[in-house]
């Protein structure tokens, strides 16, 4: 078990990573709601921390505050959302009263409400959902952070709850050596907190016991992905996994979402701060150490053709793919190598024409994954035809 923090203390620098990823992602998210939704918005600090470390004036409560105020005093976009609520939930009674001194500032601005629950993650979300029911059950749009220490304190069910309505994400800092190590130790309560964390026992037959450490969080985080794809209409679902400079691998970031544009802003978010240097994201299962600075499909294309070999997708399906499995936004950069290797075929709506290497997405009709077998029978083919028919060939 980890040592208790002070009050106020020294950010390490993956959190000062995530406050900057939560700003830039908030810096995006919250424009498109105010200006698109005529209804209010939710947003969520599930582990608010005292709002400041000592080493870094900024966190996560200020960053996403900051960033919402310096949208709604824009004189150049309307804002048409009648009510923007950010709620900041900390469990810790110091901590509490520091936060509540520094968000005294932003309690002053008009257009915003801000609610603060001094009470464990699950106890303010209950609040929460009884005082805002509309952002629970669908209507309203929600974003909800939770960065907890360890691998517990964020029940499934929570996330469940939020994650009804068409506009609704979760970043969440999912502590895989955390939750291992539960599973290994087999303290108190274990299972009770294994199935709560998952929202269902799921984990007993998917993580393995006696393996090592590693392939374990790495089941650990598959594992929570399949279950957060378990409610209906969560279709954009990536994590990154976050690797200091001596290539230790410290939290997942995993993010979850019902629209495609939304994991494209988490995506940019996460790229802008993988190439500062300072830090960087890995894809544990590529074996690939730096994910965005090595994006240039040749890894992801051999993926993706021993995915889909001999089969038929859509170029929705292939966008879908590459949002939730690779670095890219779209899928264009793996079709264009699958396309020069030859192995795929390009099937254009009909009246269409598609120049080599373009992918326009509203001219391609289907997208064939050939294998080899196929292709030589192919071949075959043509060669047992031209030999029994050489006029026609002609």
């Amino acid at each position: 078990m980890s040592k208790k923090l002070d009050t106020i203390w020294e950010a390490e620098p993956h959190t000062i990573i995530k406050i900057d990823i939560l700003k830039s992602y908030v810096d995006a998210w919250f424009p498109i709601l105010a200006t698109s939704f005529p209804k209010p918005i939710l947003y969520v600090d599930g582990f608010a921390g005292p709002g400041y470390y000592t080493n870094h004036l900024t966190g996560s409560p200020l960053a996403a505050l900051q960033s919402i105020k310096n949208t709604l005093v824009r004189d150049n976009i309307k804002i048409i959302s009648p009510k923007i609520t950010c709620a900041f939930i900390e469990k810790d009674k110091d901590r509490f009263n520091v936060l509540e001194s520094v968000l005294e500032e932003y309690r002053k601005e008009k257009k915003l409400e801000i609610k603060t629950f001094n009470t464990s993650f699950d106890e303010g979300m209950q609040q929460l959902e009884t005082e805002y029911p509309d952002s629970f059950n669908g209507k309203d749009p929600i974003f909800v952070f939770a960065d907890p220490f360890g691998g517990t304190g964020i029940s499934f069910s929570t996330f469940k709850r939020c994650m009804e309505g068409t506009s609704c994400e979760l970043l969440i800092n999912l502590d895989t050596d955390g939750v291992a190590r539960i599973f290994q130790a087999r303290n108190n309560k274990w299972e009770e907190q294994l199935t709560s964390l998952f929202g269902e026992e799921c984990w007993r037959d998917k993580l393995s016991e006696g393996t090592d450490t590693n392939t374990l969080k790495i089941q650990i985080l598959d594992l929570y992905k399949e279950c957060l794809r378990k409610i209906p209409g969560v279709d954009y679902i990536w994590h990154f996994t976050m690797r200091g400079k001596q290539d230790s691998l410290n939290y997942n970031l995993v993010f979850a979402t019902k629209h495609h544009r939304g994991l494209e802003k988490m995506k940019e978010a996460m790229k802008a701060v993988d190439i500062t240097g300072n830090y960087s994201f890995s894809d544990a299962h590529m074996g690939q150490r730096y994910m965005f600075r090595n994006d240039d499909g040749e890894i992801y294309a051999e993926a993706a053709y021993k995915k889909f070999c001999d089969q038929s997708l859509s170029m929705d399906e292939m966008k879908k793919y590459a949002l939730n499995e690779t670095p890219f936004l779209n899928s264009k950069a793996i079709l264009r190598k699958l396309d020069d290797d030859g192995k795929v075929e390009i099937t254009p709506i009909p009246g269409e024409k598609i120049k080599k290497g373009s992918f326009p997405e509203d001219k391609i009709l289907k997208i064939r994954f050939v294998t080899v077998c196929s292709k030589l029978k192919q071949t075959s083919f043509f060669l047992n035809y031209a030999q029994q028919n050489p006029h026609r060939m002609d």
